[in-house]
């Protein structure tokens, strides 16, 4: 059976130390949108559990610190989905969903009766499912949709983890691919909607945040594994047999066999020219090294000659100094 999500919770606020959320609620006729913080949500479900005189059997997120800034972001994307998810919840129960309390805290009308609308009068256009739609234009994703399509999308690269760890690497490849497919969509669809100012600056600052942290998770989750294991040898072999096979590089990794064999012979190519220029210049040095070499023995023969020279002035001086004492004796 499927069940209304009218609530949504696309944006947040920041006020001082607290977080305010942003609801949407979309009835068929038009849409409502609160601001509430975490504390009354709590209210909400102790007034409710007072009108049922019942514990309500779903469960609302945790109530976390959000001093440290170290993982704010993440926390708070995460209560946002639980918070709407724990709405709709209550919104598809006979039991709250009629509650003076549950319709004062969405603003309802008192007349409106949840439980008498169909499900897909509050389907957003944008609100599809990733992974289940082969072709999803980026600017048909709702503010409201993308923060669930992000969270499929975490479940996606979650999956892929689990199943690389499994061994089931056909499995792993597939989600993997779905992931890159959907993170492009994630991405265009997120700068459309900047690009609108469909949400403020600093919301879309943390979206581009959250979605680089999820390509972090999938980078380290291909990490994790050696790439032959998870697309197989199959693939291509490079260097051909070995018991040891090269690691793929940044350069190699987005080619197959033929366009790897391309690049591999451009490189060739290149190393030619550049072994040619590196042989012209050794040949310049070479003939630098032998004159120098023919520099230092012409400068080796003058000093030889200067040698000769100082040697036979030497004599000459001793001859002139004994004819001197001879004269003055």
């Amino acid at each position: 059976m499927t069940l209304a999500r009218p609530v949504s919770i696309p944006e947040t606020l920041v006020e001082g130390s607290y977080t305010i959320y942003k609801i949407h609620t979309k009835l068929p006729l038009r849409n409502i949108i609160l601001e509430k913080r975490y504390s009354e949500f709590a209210s909400l479900r102790a007034q409710l559990e007072d009108e049922a005189s019942s514990p309500i059997p779903y469960r609302l997120p945790p109530k976390t610190l959000l001093g440290f800034r170290k993982s704010t972001d993440r926390v708070t994307a995460e209560r946002q989905v639980s918070l709407a998810n724990w709405l709709n919840e209550l919104w598809n129960d006979a039991r709250y969903c009629n509650l003076k309390g549950f319709k004062d805290f969405l603003k309802l009308p008192a007349t409106f009766d949840p439980t008498k609308q169909k499900p897909n009068a509050f389907v957003s256009k944008g609100a599809v499912s990733l992974g289940l739609l082969k072709e999803v234009d980026p600017k048909s994703v709702t503010p409201e949709a993308w923060l669930l399509q992000l969270r499929d999308l975490k479940k996606l690269v979650y999956d892929a983890k689990t199943a690389l760890h499994a061994g089931e690497t056909i499995e792993a490849r597939r989600l993997d691919l779905l992931v890159a497919k959907n993170m492009k969509l994630l991405d265009a669809s997120l700068a459309y909607i900047d690009a609108e100012s469909k949400l403020s600056k600093s919301e879309i600052s943390r979206r581009w945040g959250l979605l680089r942290g999820v390509e972090k998770d999938r980078v380290i989750a291909e990490d994790s594994q050696p790439r032959q294991e998870l697309f197989g040898t199959s693939r291509r072999i490079l260097g051909g047999p070995s018991l040891f096979r090269p690691e793929e590089t940044a350069q190699t990794l987005p080619h197959n066999n033929q366009t790897l064999l391309q690049v591999h012979k451009q490189v060739m190519s290149e190393q030619d020219l550049e072994l040619k220029s590196l042989q012209t210049l050794v040949s310049k040095q070479k003939h630098m090294a032998v004159a120098i070499n023919e520099e230092i023995a012409q400068q080796n023969e003058l000093l030889d000659e200067l040698d000769e020279g100082l040697d036979t002035t030497e004599k000459k001086l001793k001859y002139a100094r004994k004819k001197t004492g001879q004269i003055l004796n």
